[in-house]
């Protein structure tokens, strides 16, 4: 008798809370609604009295984001409850609409999904996200009143206390969205990955789903509903489940015993009966003698020698189950050099997997051509465990092109014939060349194009690489545009792409803009959230390197390809040849001793590596020639090359520096702004004397190399203010906007584990990809040149493989019970 008397009151406060919830609503002006005001209204509705205590638990359900205080009241001089940012609504003029119309009243997150005549359906998203699709609420608005179905089942708005009358106009309609969005949905019993093993799961009675928050989507839990759920919970419920859900699916306590049981037997067995079950207060003295003996050893220490106390208990090697850091680490050194890792395992120094069991964890992600899902969940893992901070997970793509061999290779992964060498830029721009050429062709591929994402904290993973002869600029721009959707979807964001000047990497750049890009600053808008731009910067090695080669090539002799003039006065290699020259004769010491003949002459594979340009027109080079020139009776011929090495100089200084630029007041900014006026000018003196009818072809960088000059000075100050109006407590650190990172990707693809093969087939380099990113850090030290710097740690794996899976004997068990 009391608990129907109980329910009846509770349903009679559910009402008036439906109702109520028409006449309150949040504010930020810091209005205060006492609990006693809340109470006279329910008195003049129901002619009864109120429990404060669960009208407040109720409040708080409904309106989270309220806070409470304990005023006193001047006539009784007692603390009573009263909440802050909340506040009666008055009543309004009602403004009428007609249904047809509705869509143009809803909120912008709904949508009409079906409309006709005499009724209409609206979509209202929530938060959850069930099995990667987000679940909606549907109301359906028919004959002055409005019905809620969640997951196909219709719900009875009377059992929770609201009101399913509908009048058209904009304040009802504007009520009942608050009304439905207030509702909560039940989402089912949380499992773990072992509870799900002792509860009887039948098809046709329980769902499994995957349950995910709205920008939090790559963290799923585990959860189990009834078939025939209730779908929403009470008002003042304070689970996740609904009473359905609950009485319905519980976990077998008999199955539970019965498993671990088994599972205690199989874990003597393995130790012969040596092992003694230990309590917690054993386990601590255990842990205090361990530190007694080891005195300061590290984490990492301890792990290692439980690992090994284990490893010397088991009887079969292939029984041990090795912690992830040890893995890690063997990983490490076993990508590094397989025969050193052997000769260590077989040393007897230490106990350790086999490389047979190392190759199926490094093979344990597939590398394919394309986007891969899986390869995607292993970035977004390394940057959970890497702790980003959320800045982390917005920076770049970084992408070049690399020469491989042509030549087909039968993989027969999956138990299916596979050729791996076909060009494959996508399904779309396969389609796209079938409608050009009119015909279905395959070639072999000649490059490989490679896309790197790097953040603004250093944080950088190998996304996706295509098998191409040569990417066009169209292809360029399908293929970045999805990998920029696809990172979105995983929570990473392209705030700026980073390439070459090549000419296709050119023409994709001009294929986002109506116009000349150089008036956009070269920043488009992001085709995948135009709530955001992407920025087209130039890589600052390249451009140093073609600063470099237009100098090399400059001069007097028959050979020297073009004659650079600034104010009047020669550019010339010979002046840095000159001043090398007179360094090393008159100086014991020389300034610059690291130049070297590579330096002064170099070859085709030299002309590529980074230093060797930067050392010949950084600060140290611009010191030398101003004493060179101090040194000479009449050194004014030298004026123009000097002025050219204070610019190029600026440039190395600023884009290789690793202090972080935290404004946009930054004097480095205004330095390569001041740059970017230089090099304006010399451009505005050449087309002066062309039109005098000199020959000014020969007389400046060439007009492509200018433009990457301009791309790469303007474009750094853009991502900085991009990055900084985004997240204004954040930084930027400008040595890690180069390519130097995917330049380095290609070194050891072509070095370290291909034994220097110059260019390995595509087959080879899919293999060789997870080596590259376990044989290196997550995290850029900012410089990562093509000479190949020595890489940092290796970090922790994250695979799909689970460490500690369920013994085969215990799954066993479990099926046979089953």
């Amino acid at each position: 008798m009391f608990s129907k008397i109980y329910i009846s009151l509770f349903t009679i406060l559910c009402h008036f809370m439906s109702r109520l919830m028409t006449t309150l609503r949040e504010s930020n002006t810091g209005s205060v609604l006492r609990a006693s005001q809340i109470s006279d209204r329910y008195r003049t509705i129901y002619n009864a009295s109120i429990d404060l205590v669960k009208l407040g638990r109720l409040i708080r359900r409904l309106f989270p984001n309220i806070s409470t205080s304990h005023p006193r009241n001047k006539v009784t001089g007692k603390q009573e409850t009263a909440y802050v940012n909340l506040e009666l609504q008055d009543d309004c003029v009602q403004t009428p609409f007609d249904l047809t119309d509705i869509s143009k009243h809803i909120p912008s997150s709904c949508h009409v999904q079906s409309h006709l005549q005499n009724y209409v359906t609206i979509g209202i998203p929530t938060e959850i996200i069930v099995n990667g699709n987000v679940l909606f609420k549907r109301i359906t608005i028919k004959d002055s009143t409005y019905n809620l179905s969640i997951r196909g089942k219709d719900i009875n708005l009377k059992d929770i206390g609201v009101d399913s009358t509908f009048i058209n106009t904009e304040e009802c309609l504007r009520k009942t969205f608050e009304i439905v969005n207030k509702i909560k949905v039940c989402t089912g019993v949380t499992i773990t990955d072992v509870d799900h093993l002792y509860i009887d799961i039948n098809k046709k009675t329980v769902i499994k789903e995957f349950i995910s928050i709205s920008g939090d989507e790559n963290t799923s839990v585990t959860k189990l509903r009834y078939v025939n759920c209730d779908q929403t919970l009470k008002w003042g419920s304070s689970t996740e489940a609904c009473r359905t859900c609950q009485k319905k699916i519980t976990i077998n306590k008999e199955l539970q015993s019965i498993c671990d049981e088994s599972l205690d037997d199989e874990v003597n067995e393995d130790n012969d009966g040596d092992s003694i079950p230990l309590s917690k207060k054993d386990q601590k003295d255990l842990t205090e003698i361990f530190e007694s003996v080891f005195p300061g050893a590290s984490t990492d220490m301890k792990t290692l020698l439980q690992s090994q106390a284990q490893a010397l208990k088991c009887k079969n090697r292939k029984s041990i189950r090795w912690d992830k850091k040890i893995l890690s680490l063997c990983l490490s050194m076993w990508i590094r050099s397989p025969a050193n890792y052997q000769q260590l395992r077989e040393s007897n120094f230490l106990i350790l997997p086999s490389g047979r069991q190392l190759r199926k964890y490094k093979n344990e992600v597939p590398q394919k051509s394309g986007i891969n899902d899986e390869i995607l969940h292993w970035m977004y893992s390394a940057a959970k465990e890497q702790n980003l901070e959320e800045n982390g997970y917005s920076g770049g793509l970084v992408h070049d092109e690399t020469k491989i061999q042509e030549g087909l290779v039968l993989s027969m992964k999956g138990g299916y014939p596979n050729l791996i060498g076909w060009v494959d830029t996508g399904e779309e721009n396969m389609h796209a060349t079938v409608l050009k050429k009119n015909a279905l062709q395959a070639s072999l591929a000649t490059h490989v194009l490679q896309i790197v994402f790097v953040g603004y904290t250093g944080f950088r993973f190998p996304v996706c690489h295509y098998p191409t002869k040569g990417v066009s600029a169209s292809e360029l721009h399908t293929i970045l545009w999805s990998v920029i959707k696809m990172l979105s979807d995983w929570g990473f964001y392209v705030d700026f792409i980073i390439q070459d000047g090549g000419q296709e990497n050119i023409q994709f750049i001009k294929s986002n803009f109506s116009g000349d890009p150089l008036q956009h600053n070269y920043v488009s808008p992001n085709l995948v959230d135009p709530s955001r731009e992407v920025a087209h910067i130039q890589d600052f090695s390249h451009n140093i390197k073609k600063i470099r080669n237009s100098i090399l090539s400059s001069g007097h002799k028959k050979h020297c390809k073009r004659l650079m003039q600034k104010d009047g006065q020669d550019i010339i290699w010979d002046h840095w040849k000159s001043a090398v020259q007179w360094d090393r004769d008159v100086n014991t010491r020389p300034i610059c001793h690291k130049i070297t003949d590579s330096h002064l002459y170099p070859n085709s594979a030299e002309k590529m590596r980074n230093h060797l340009a930067e050392e010949m027109l950084n600060e140290d080079f611009l010191y030398l020639m101003e004493c060179f020139q101090a040194s000479l009776h009449d050194g004014t011929y030298l004026n123009s090359s000097i002025q050219l090495l204070k610019q190029t100089s600026k440039i190395i200084k600023v884009f290789r520096d690793q202090r972080p630029v935290m404004s946009m007041s930054d004097p480095r900014l205004d330095i390569l702004k001041s740059v970017f006026d230089w090099f304006q000018e010399w451009k505005q003196e050449i087309s002066t004397l062309k039109s005098t009818g000199i020959n000014t072809t020969k007389m400046l960088i060439s007009y492509k190399c200018l433009e990457d000059i301009d791309s790469m000075l303007l474009t750094f100050k853009e991502i900085c203010r991009i990055h900084l109006r985004k997240y204004p407590n954040s930084y930027i650190v400008p040595s890690r906007i180069n390519s130097d990172i995917v330049e380095n990707h290609f070194c050891q693809q072509r070095g370290m584990y291909n034994g220097c093969t110059s260019h390995p087939t595509y087959s080879n380099y899919c293999t060789t990809v997870n080596s590259v990113i376990l044989g290196q850090s997550l995290k850029s030290r900012g410089r990562k040149s093509n000479a190949g710097l020595s890489a940092a740690s290796c970090y922790n794996i994250s695979t799909n493989i689970s460490m500690n899976q369920v013994p085969a004997k215990k799954m066993k068990i479990l099926k046979d019970m089953r």
